[in-house]
């Protein structure tokens, strides 16, 4: 995870607490420790929303059979892990995009074995649905699934148009450039 994008957070160091707890610590961009705070789970990866207010991140638990589980916490320093907010999708912020600050889009992979969430490769295997979530609402919308054996993707790299029409994503399978028309 790089600079949040009002550049007053350089990394993020993360701490065993224990074996299904981490404590996350925002260094600031001159070294300064911010207000730390603890997430329910391991494998804390992390990626800001375009201006910083918000960030989602995902982590695995016992109590989810290990599968990787999102959430979203206000990105300001002072309220950085103060709300956490499940999105209700087994997946990583790798395989998710931002459309504004308030509107994602992810590949959802089907059918993850228990324990996916600690090798992340492993969703190559299965195919993605692909959900639009409102963050201030917290609804999710299933946008396109795939349809039989030749139309699966695995996607990664996702990006949505500068108009918004399209979702764009690269399909690990075969590595070329697909779409989705979203309007």
């Amino acid at each position: 995870m790089g600079f949040s994008p009002d550049n007053q957070v350089a990394a993020l160091h993360r701490k065993y607490i224990d074996a299904q707890r981490q404590q996350v610590f925002p260094i600031g961009l001159h070294g300064e420790n911010l207000k730390a705070f603890t997430v329910n789970g391991s494998g804390f990866v992390s990626e800001w929303s375009p201006e910083g207010n918000s960030m989602i991140y995902s982590v695995y638990h016992e109590d989810t059979d290990y599968m990787p589980s999102m959430y979203v916490t206000k990105g300001s320093t002072s309220e950085l892990g103060d709300i956490k907010i499940s999105l209700n999708v087994a997946t990583w912020p790798e395989k998710c995009t931002f459309s504004g600050e308030s509107t994602l889009y992810c590949a959802v992979p089907q059918g993850l074995p228990r324990g996916a969430g600690m090798y992340p490769e492993i969703a190559q295997e299965y195919p993605d649905n692909f959900y639009h979530i409102d963050l201030e609402s917290g609804t999710k919308t299933l946008i396109a699934s795939p349809i039989g054996d030749s139309a699966s993707y695995s996607a990664n790299g996702l990006s949505v148009s500068d108009d918004g029409s399209f979702l764009y994503f690269i399909d690990q399978n075969t590595g070329l450039l697909q779409s989705i028309r979203l309007k």
